[in-house]
């Protein structure tokens, strides 16, 4: 009973003497984003320049961080049958279906089937100039 009357019932702060032990351990082993702080600087002594693979020597990045952000918003949905490059899952879906989708033509000569750009949007058309 004595242990337990130290401990006291209710909340205790995060910061509480009563979790260092744990908050050692955590804190060893906590990331930052989404790559190790020490692998990032690693990298940068041995890579001075990001070059995008895609784009081709024309595009070029100090940091790791930039290169993955430019690769995710112009590259990361890519069309695997014309390469072609899209923003977002959704586009390229569309693309997909609408350019290379034969039952999609088919089914389009008989009901609406063509999506709104937006996700949000539920409409769907006629043709693809509506």
């Amino acid at each position: 009973m004595n242990v337990l009357e130290k401990l006291a019932a209710g909340r205790r702060h995060t910061s509480d003497i009563f979790f260092a032990e744990g908050n050692i351990l955590v804190t060893a082993t906590r990331r930052q984003g989404v790559v190790v702080v020490d692998d990032e600087d690693l990298c940068h002594q041995l890579v001075k320049k990001f070059q995008c693979h895609v784009c081709g020597s024309s595009q070029q990045f100090d940091t790791l961080m930039q290169f993955e952000q430019h690769y995710n918003s112009s590259h990361r949905y890519s069309c695997s049958e014309c390469k072609k490059q899209f923003n977002s899952p959704h586009l390229l879906d569309l693309h997909v279906s609408e350019t290379h989708d034969s039952f999609f033509k088919a089914l389009a000569t008989r009901k609406p089937m063509y999506q709104c750009f937006l996700q949000e949007c539920g409409s769907v058309f006629s043709s693809a100039q509506e």
